[in-house]
């Protein structure tokens, strides 16, 4: 377990611009998805969608699947991040996928509190930032570690890049496992109180 918090940290400390680079990206993508406006066709699909995550979440879904198709969904990411860092080229398409991820977490921030207001708010923090959290920092890991490959080398070593993406999974895996616990311990109960 040392060893692999050595290996995390030193892809961070050894990159820190781009490190650096991949945190503005995130954060402008947050700062986009609150601040741009949608028009009302666009609210009314997401408040719809809101309502059924709702119901999946409390009423519909077992909670182990809800586990599941979380780590599922990040295993996804990661393996197309994979795919995508094979080559030179398409390997700055990352960038982009994190920062559509931020986008798409700072807009759900806006819907979860103007529709929800405090317990948008509380569900949010929980629910959803904590998974998106621990995906980005696994995407930007990824970013981190495999990026210096490249520029020494033509092509990186296979089995370098799926020693990552392992590791990669396994930081949005915890991420996803401290969600599946808040919603079983804290957020289930309270919704079943009040």
């Amino acid at each position: 377990m040392q060893k692999f918090i050595n290996f995390v940290i030193s892809a961070f400390n050894n990159r820190k611009t781009l490190f650096y680079i991949s945190v503005a990206i995130f954060i402008l993508g947050v700062i986009l998805g609150l601040v741009l406006s949608l028009n009302e066709d666009f609210l009314c699909f997401y408040r719809d969608f809101l309502a059924r995550y709702f119901e999946r979440l409390f009423k519909k879904e077992r909670i182990f699947s809800f586990l599941i198709k979380r780590i599922f969904t990040c295993i996804l990411i990661l393996t197309l991040i994979f795919l995508l860092s094979l080559n030179k080229v398409t390997f700055y398409v990352i960038f982009l996928i994190l920062f559509y991820r931020a986008f798409i977490l700072g807009l759900a921030l806006k819907l979860f509190i103007s529709n929800l207001l405090l317990n948008g708010a509380f569900i949010f923090l929980f629910l959803v930032l904590i998974n998106a959290v621990f995906l980005s920092i696994a995407i930007i890991f990824y970013i981190c570690s495999t990026f210096k490959k490249f520029e020494k080398l033509n092509n990186c070593n296979i089995n370098f890049l799926l020693k990552v993406l392992l590791f990669s999974i396994i930081i949005a895996s915890f991420g996803s496992i401290i969600e599946f616990i808040f919603l079983v311990v804290i957020i289930r109960p309270l919704n079943f109180y009040f």
